[in-house]
């Protein structure tokens, strides 16, 4: 996750006679004023961004109140529920604390006056979906006190794919794909069973891939049934002679030929029944 992090306090000890803001980008100079003391709970790991400047700026306007933004990438946990993977939709927190100073001390508390989160619509994931981002409070109460705390909940959820057709006729592009496809869902299954924890309990993910790979083996299977009906049509069909042959039948110099063709036709299945023509 990658954020501009700002916060806002007052301080009454920082106000000034200048007309606007004084800019303070100097850590030395931010590091001796007094400022919040928050981390993010749940994160495993943290760090601001330093290219190629300190990506972080303070603001003080003269009434004494400091506005600080800073640049931050982390990776969070996120407690996820797998039962219905990958028809499932997540719910992922991040928990904003302060490590030193009970609530009776400092209050977090979520900006009223514009809206306290914002993202970049053009930032997509490939295989996820960002539904919605909703800000909330989780204070503690703890054997040291009552601890003031907020969370921002990112609810996300598995984006759909859609399938194609390809012509009956098409052979070598179905069963190319259609083994290609049973590989790669063996392939996923493996990989899937090796990134997710040990469960004791059968996952959406497993009757997912479980039923992906009989409705591909169903597909071609359903292919090879609807390939050999075809051919068995269009082999009749052209077994059948035209109209255009019936007068080499009909003319009594070639009855000796056509009744070796009956002979033969009708051994098997008589399909030159209809057009035979016998001498007088």
């Amino acid at each position: 996750m990658d954020m501009y992090f700002q916060q806002e306090w007052i301080d009454s000890r920082l106000a000034h006679n200048h007309s606007g803001k004084l800019l303070v980008k100097d850590k030395a100079i931010f590091e001796l004023m007094w400022h919040p003391d928050v981390y993010f709970a749940n994160a495993r790991q943290a760090s601001f961004q330093e290219i190629t400047e300190d990506n972080f700026l303070v603001w003080i306007d003269p009434t004494g109140r400091v506005f600080y933004d800073c640049r931050i990438s982390m990776v969070v946990i996120c407690m996820m529920n797998l039962w219905k993977y990958p028809l499932d939709m997540q719910r992922c927190e991040l928990r904003i604390l302060s490590y030193a100073y009970p609530e009776s001390q400092l209050r977090l508390q979520w900006s009223e006056r514009i809206k306290p989160i914002d993202r970049n619509m053009e930032i997509r994931m490939p295989d996820m979906q960002l539904i919605d981002i909703r800000t909330g409070h989780c204070n503690g109460t703890y054997s040291t006190g009552v601890w003031s705390c907020i969370t921002a909940e990112f609810i996300v959820e598995q984006a759909c794919r859609f399938n194609f057709w390809l012509d009956v006729d098409s052979a070598p592009a179905r069963v190319s794909l259609s083994i290609t496809t049973l590989l790669t869902i063996s392939t996923q299954a493996n990989a899937v069973k090796l990134a997710l924890p040990e469960v004791s309990y059968m996952k959406a993910i497993d009757v997912w891939m479980g039923s992906c790979m009989a409705f591909v083996f169903g597909v071609m299977i359903e292919f090879t049934v609807c390939h050999f009906a075809k051919n068995r049509e269009l082999y009749k069909s052209d077994a059948r002679p035209s109209i255009a042959l019936e007068p080499f039948f009909c003319n009594p110099a070639n009855v000796d030929i056509v009744s070796l063709l009956w002979i033969f036709k009708n051994y098997e299945e008589r399909v030159f029944c209809g057009i035979f023509c016998f001498r007088k």
